[in-house]
C-alpha cells in the first residue's frame, strides 16, 4: 500500500498495522515473516506466496498549490434538481478467487507523494458499522445529522434527496469547483527547509470549515510531524492557502477531518447523498487533484462497476471487513480524498484507493458515504474513534485447509492482546473460532459483523473447536476498547 506523508520513500504493505488496526487491533493475522515468504501456518490452497513488484521510478510531488487562473471564475450552481433514482437492488458482493487472492496487484492510496513506492500486495481497511449515530430530523423531504461539535455551536450536514433532474458533467463540474480542494503537506526539516511531502483531495462538508480527506493523505497517525494546508476557491472564485488542522482521523477507515478558519471565506458546501441506493452501471463523476496541484479540480467520469467490493489480500486472508464501491472513473494519486459523485450533484463516496498492477485498468475504490459518515460523525465530536474488540490476533482457514488439517472451518486463534479478556474466559492459542452468539463465523468478515454493533463492555459468546477435544466449547467473554489491547502475545496455551 502506497502512503503519503513520510520522509522519503514511503512503503506501508497491505494497510496492515498489527499496532492499529482491528483484524489487526483485534482481530489481525499474527505477526508474520516477511511478506514474500509468509504462508498460512496449515499451508494449503491458500498459501501462494505474494508476488514480487518492482519499485517506480523515483518522482517528486509537484510543487505546493498555485491559483490557478481558470478557477478565479466565480462558482456557479447548476440548473435544476434531482429526479428520483430507482430503488436498490440486491448486488452480489465480491468474491475471491479460490486459488488466493481476489486480484494479484498493488492496491495504493492514491494520493501524491515525494517518493513513489509499489509496496507487495493488497490492503484495505476496515469498515466499523454504525458507530455513531446522528440526530435525524425531516425538513421539507432532508435530513439533516447534526455533528455536536465543542468549537462550534453545531455542525449541520445535509443529505438531500435525488429530486429533480439529473445534472450534466459541465453543471456537476461547475457546482463542485469551489467545494473541492487541495490538501498539500509539508515537511519542514530540522526548522529551516519545507518541502512538500505529499499532495491530495478533499471536500468541504460545512460551512464552519470542516473539510474531509483521506487519512492517508495526511500520513495517518503521524501528522503532528507535518504542516498542512488547504487550498481552496472561495464562491467568488478566489484562490486561497489556508493553514488547516486536524479534528481527527481514523487510520482504519483510511478518514480524516481537516478544519479551517472560515472567516472572510465565502464556503461552498459539498450536498452529501446515499450510497445504498447506487445499483451497477449508475454513472458517477470524480473530482480532485490527480497528480497534485498542477492538474487541480480534474473532472473524470465512469459508471459504478461494483458493489460491497471486499478486497482481500494476496494471501487469500481477508485483512478487512471494509466494503468499496468499485469504479472504472480515472482515479490516480493526488485524488485520494476527493469526491465521487453522482448525476445529481451528490457525494457518494470518497475517492481512496485503485488497483495498479500489469493486466489491471479501471479499477478504483471509494468509500461508501454511507460508511463514512458515522465515522466522520465521531471524529468531529471526539476527535477519534474507539471500537470495541476482542483482543485477538487471528486467520482464516479456507474450506481446503481445513479438509486437509481434518479440523472446522473458522478463524484460528494466533495469539491475545494483553488486555485481552479471552485468555481469562478459557480460550488457548490454536483454537478455531467457528461462531459467535450461535452465528456461524467463518472469516474475519463474519467476525467484525458480529461485532460492529457492540460496545466496549458487551459480552459475546464465542463456540471454538480445540484439538484433541470432541465437539466444541462454548465460552463468554468481554469486548474491551480497540484504543487500551496492550501488547500481544504469542505463545500456546494459557498465558
Amino acid at each position: 500500500m502506497l502512503y503519503s506523508g513520510q520522509k522519503g520513500e514511503i512503503r506501508m504493505d497491505n494497510f496492515y498495522h498489527p499496532e492499529k488496526d482491528e483484524l489487526t487491533r483485534g482481530h489481525e493475522p499474527a505477526q508474520q515473516p516477511a511478506r514474500a515468504d509468509y504462508r498460512p501456518q496449515y499451508g494449503g490452497a491458500d498459501s501462494a506466496p505474494y508476488a514480487a513488484h518492482p519499485q517506480a521510478a523515483y518522482r517528486p510531488a509537484p510543487s505546493a498549490a498555485q491559483p490557478d487562473d481558470t478557477a478565479r471564475r466565480a462558482c456557479s450552481a447548476p440548473v435544476g434538481h434531482n429526479a428520483a433514482q430507482p430503488a436498490a437492488r440486491p448486488v452480489q458482493t465480491g468474491e475471491k478467487e479460490k486459488s488466493g487472492s481476489f486480484v494479484r496487484g498493488v492496491l495504493i492510496g492514491v494520493a501524491v507523494c515525494a517518493v513513489l513506492a509499489l509496496a507487495i500486495g493488497l490492503g484495505v481497511r476496515l469498515a466499523s458499522g454504525a458507530l455513531g449515530q446522528g440526530t435525524a430530523s425531516g425538513d421539507g423531504g432532508k435530513e439533516t445529522i447534526d455533528f455536536q461539535v465543542s468549537e462550534s455551536p453545531a455542525t449541520n450536514v445535509e443529505i438531500i434527496p435525488d429530486d429533480g433532474e439529473k445534472l450534466t458533467y459541465a453543471q456537476i463540474a461547475a457546482k463542485f469547483r469551489c467545494a473541492v480542494v487541495s490538501v498539500t503537506v509539508y515537511y519542514d526539516a530540522y526548522g529551516w527547509a519545507s518541502y512538500v511531502s505529499s499532495e491530495g483531495s478533499g471536500f468541504i462538508i460545512d460551512e464552519s470549515g470542516y473539510i474531509v480527506t483521506n487519512s492517508h493523505v495526511i500520513d495517518d497517525d503521524n501528522y503532528a510531524d507535518y504542516r498542512i494546508t488547504v487550498t481552496i476557491a472561495d464562491a467568488n472564485g478566489e484562490m486561497n492557502e489556508i493553514e488547516a488542522k486536524v479534528i481527527g482521523n481514523d487510520a482504519r477507515t483510511d478518514l480524516a477531518v481537516l478544519k479551517i478558519d472560515p472567516d472572510g471565506l465565502n464556503l461552498v458546501v459539498s450536498d452529501l447523498g446515499v450510497s445504498s441506493n447506487l445499483v451497477l452501471g449508475d454513472e458517477v463523476v470524480a473530482i480532485g487533484n490527480p497528480g497534485g496541484s498542477q492538474f487541480a479540480g480534474s473532472v473524470t467520469n465512469g459508471i459504478i462497476s461494483g458493489i460491497d467490493r471486499i478486497i482481500d489480500s494476496d494471501t487469500g486472508t481477508a485483512d478487512n471487513a471494509m466494503k468499496y464501491l468499485q469504479t472504472n472513473a480515472a482515479i490516480n494519486p493526488g485524488n485520494s480524498g476527493g469526491p465521487l459523485l453522482n448525476m445529481y450533484g451528490k457525494v457518494i463516496g470518497i475517492n481512496t484507493a485503485k488497483i495498479v498492477d500489469e493486466g489491471y485498468e479501471g479499477l478504483g475504490f471509494a468509500i461508501p458515504i454511507d460508511t463514512a459518515l458515522p465515522i466522520i460523525q465521531q471524529i468531529i465530536e471526539e476527535g477519534s474513534v474507539v471500537r470495541p474488540a476482542l483482543g485477538v490476533s487471528c486467520s482464516e482457514l479456507s474450506k481446503q485447509t481445513a479438509q486437509l488439517y481434518d479440523v472446522p472451518e473458522g478463524l484460528l486463534i494466533r495469539g491475545f492482546y494483553s488486555n485481552s479478556d479471552m485468555p481469562r474466559a478459557g480460550l488457548e492459542v490454536g483454537d478455531i473460532i467457528v461462531a459467535c452468539d450461535g452465528v456461524e463465523t467463518l472469516t474475519l468478515v463474519d467476525l467484525q459483523k458480529a461485532i460492529e454493533n457492540k460496545n466496549v463492555g458487551d459480552t459475546m459468546e464465542l463456540t471454538v473447536f480445540r484439538a484433541g477435544r470432541s465437539g466444541t466449547m462454548t465460552f463468554t467473554v468481554t469486548l474491551i476498547a480497540d484504543n487500551d489491547l496492550g501488547e500481544l502475545i504469542q505463545k500456546p496455551g494459557r498465558p
